[in-house]
């Protein structure tokens, strides 16, 4: 039966019905070859689009990391400067509470001006405060 079909099949491509069908056969053929070499041209230039992507991604990380990195540098830098003044604060307390106990020791009379020592110390106090205020970034 199938063979009586396909005999029948090749019967009528004879003479000009013949290359009428190799046409259509080549045409066929050549429609899709060409598909599948377009097809293949997008997927190299999607690749190379996805690649040129995660390239640009990986180096925006790399720069937000060094970023990071910079903050935390600072950070550990802030550290080190509070910890020291902490440390000169601390030791600036510590003095002017010995000065104040010994001031409450001894109180001055109602009618006695603060000697030049004294004056000093107060003069050189008011300047570190002067001093620090001034100071920029603090």
């Amino acid at each position: 039966m199938i063979k009586g079909i396909f005999n029948a099949v090749l019967g009528s491509l004879g003479g000009i019905w013949g290359y009428v069908a190799a046409a259509v056969f080549a045409a066929a053929l050549s429609v899709g070859a060409t598909h599948w070499i377009d097809a293949k041209g997008y997927g190299i230039t999607i690749a190379n689009l996805k690649t040129d992507a995660a390239n640009q991604k990986a180096a925006n990380v790399t720069a937000a990391l060094s970023q990071l990195q910079g903050f935390i540098d600072k950070m550990h830098t802030a550290d080190a400067g509070y910890s020291s003044d902490l440390q000169s604060i601390k030791d600036a307390f510590a003095a002017l509470a010995k000065d104040f106990k010994n001031a409450t020791v001894k109180p001055l009379p109602l009618d006695c001006k603060p000697d030049i020592g004294r004056v000093r110390i107060l003069s050189a106090a008011v300047a570190a405060a002067n001093a620090k205020a001034a100071a920029p970034g603090k």
